[in-house]
C-alpha cells in the first residue's frame, strides 16, 4: 500500500492518530508529528489540561501568551464563618497551554460571551484546588517572570494583616 511502514525507524518521533487492527497493514497515514496533536502533545505524566473561564482581568486576557507561567491568587471565606476571609497564592507555576488567540488561528470561547478563557496545564490535584477556588471564592491569575522567578514563603493574608502592612 502507499505510505506502507517498512521499518520501525520510520515511526520515530511519530504518534498514532487512528486505531490499528490486527492483521492490518500499517501506513504512515495513521501517524502524526507531536505538534499536530495540539495541546495533547504538551501534556505528559500527571499533567492535565483545564480550560479556565473568567473575566478579562482574571485571566489576563490580551497579556498572556502560550508558554507563560502563572500563579493563582485566591480569596476565600470560611464556610462556617463568613467574616473569616483569607487570601493566598494557592497554585504556583502553572503553564499556559493556550490563550484566546491561540496558535494556528485557534480560538477559545467561554460558554458565557462576557467571559474570556485560558487553558492551563495542571496535575489532577491542582485541578481540584483550582476548581474549588473557581466555585467558592474570588481569584485571579498573576503572571510569573520569565527570568529566574522566585517565590516568597507561603503566606495567608486577612483583614488584619493587610491593614498592618508589611508587604515587601
Amino acid at each position: 500500500a502507499p505510505e506502507a511502514v517498512t521499518s520501525p525507524a520510520q515511526l520515530k518521533g511519530l504518534y498514532l492518530t487512528q486505531p490499528v487492527f490486527r492483521g492490518e497493514q500499517l501506513t504512515l497515514n495513521r501517524f502524526a508529528l507531536p505538534k499536530e496533536q495540539g495541546i495533547r502533545a504538551k501534556l505528559s505524566g500527571f499533567e492535565r489540561a483545564v480550560q479556565v473561564p473568567g473575566t478579562a482581568d482574571q485571566v489576563l486576557a490580551g497579556t498572556l501568551i502560550e508558554g507563560d507561567r502563572v500563579d493563582v491568587v485566591a480569596s476565600l471565606e470560611d464556610p462556617n464563618n463568613n467574616t473569616n476571609v483569607k487570601s493566598s497564592v494557592v497554585l504556583r507555576n502553572l503553564e499556559v497551554l493556550q490563550t484566546e488567540d491561540g496558535e494556528n488561528g485557534s480560538t477559545l470561547k467561554s460558554a458565557d460571551s462576557n467571559q474570556h478563557a485560558v487553558v492551563l496545564a495542571v496535575t489532577d490535584e491542582q485541578a481540584q484546588r483550582l476548581y474549588y477556588v473557581m466555585k467558592n471564592g474570588d481569584w485571579t491569575l498573576q503572571l510569573r517572570p520569565v527570568k529566574k522567578p522566585k517565590d516568597n514563603g507561603r503566606s495567608v493574608d486577612t483583614f488584619t494583616t493587610v491593614l498592618a502592612g508589611g508587604g515587601k
